[in-house]
């Protein structure tokens, strides 16, 4: 008898071990979800801001967003990129271009990360880095990325099958070489822009 009631006992604790194990869990689950409630919500204020042109709460709530997605499981925070950008966009718009390159120079490391550094995001941050390199006066310096973009870009366009997004991404091409062309021209190359915008005119849609 005694042994019966010490394994009913045991059966028991069991029981509410697992019921409080479920309870972490629950409540686990739950709090991941309002976090990234808290990031999504930051982030698209953080872009918000920056479309206004509000550039110091832009700065704010990209920074707020990030350190919200610090918080997140690796899975729920793969959209940091994105306000990442942002932030580099927003430095930018101020000529504050050491701290915007060192952003976007972030913005690749997460998008090598989830997406591969052939990918459309990769491409995107390449030519961020190009034009951030341009502008703080490194614009030999800035012809690599702006090739790394031109190849991404090309690589997406060979796998769009879409007549929409093909038309995107050759408008796109045409951005990126018009502004790798200008980069060329500052430093007295001529020639090779000049190979750069006929490259950019067979891309017309």
């Amino acid at each position: 008898m005694v042994h019966r009631v010490a394994l009913l006992c045991s059966f028991l604790l069991l029981l509410e071990g697992c019921d409080a194990t479920q309870q972490k869990s629950d409540t686990d689950r739950q709090g991941t979800r309002i976090r990234a409630d808290q990031f999504y919500a930051l982030r698209h204020e953080c872009e918000d801001a920056y479309r206004a042109k509000a550039y110091a709460l832009a700065e704010s709530k990209c920074n707020q967003a990030l350190e919200a997605a610090a918080a997140l499981p690796e899975r729920d925070s793969m959209q940091k990129d994105v306000v990442l950008q942002m932030l580099g966009h927003t430095y930018f718009a101020q000529r504050r271009f050491e701290k915007a390159l060192a952003v976007y120079n972030q913005e690749l490391q997460e998008v090598v990360k989830y997406e591969g550094p052939d990918s459309a995001g990769a491409a995107t941050a390449n030519r961020n880095i190009g034009r951030a390199l341009c502008a703080s006066g490194q614009a030999q310096s800035s012809e690599p990325y702006y090739k790394k973009s031109v190849a991404g870009w090309d690589l997406e366009l060979s796998k769009a099958r879409e007549p929409g997004l093909r038309v995107a991404l050759k408008k796109k091409l045409r951005q990126v070489l018009s502004e790798y062309a200008d980069v060329l021209d500052s430093q007295g190359k001529f020639d090779e822009a000049r190979e750069i915008r006929e490259k950019a005119s067979g891309y017309s849609n």
